[in-house]
């Protein structure tokens, strides 16, 4: 797993609630056939399997943030996201655990985010997602 800066998405122009909910992703600065949720990436991660994305919509009023597993072709495999209204969902720290293990820390709670060798869309997504308890939490990495 290598951390990779290569992916952007593309800006939008004019009041912001006219944007839309989506934004084309860009490789290299160029347009690829993908659109993900969001306006901006946080981390991006290239991975065994192809690419694993964390956005969000960069806006304090739309905190939402999506987990995303590209193939390599820049195909969708699954993507995920975490957030509901009238509560901070503000990501505040994002850590890889491993390959396909990442813990992502909110303003009240973290979670672990696993990617599974295997899924079925809908009833068991490749991006599987649980709420951890302090006492659960992977100890950080020894520089």
């Amino acid at each position: 797993m290598n951390s990779i800066s290569q992916f952007s998405l593309q800006s939008h122009s004019g009041p912001y609630e006219y944007w839309p909910l989506k934004s084309r992703l860009l490789l290299n600065g160029k347009p690829t056939r993908s659109c993900l949720a969001g306006y901006s990436i946080l981390h991006q991660f290239e991975i065994a399997d192809g690419y694993f994305l964390v956005h969000d919509w960069d806006c304090p009023f739309e905190e939402k943030t999506h987990f995303t597993l590209l193939s390599h072709e820049l195909r969708v495999l699954s993507s995920r996201g975490l957030g509901r209204r009238y509560r901070s969902w503000l990501l505040t720290d994002f850590r890889a655990i491993g390959e396909t293990r990442f813990e992502a820390t909110f303003a009240d709670d973290t979670w672990a985010i696993n990617i599974r060798p295997w899924g079925i869309r809908y009833l068991y997504p490749l991006i599987a997602m649980q709420r951890i308890q302090d006492s659960q939490r992977a100890a950080p990495p020894n520089p």
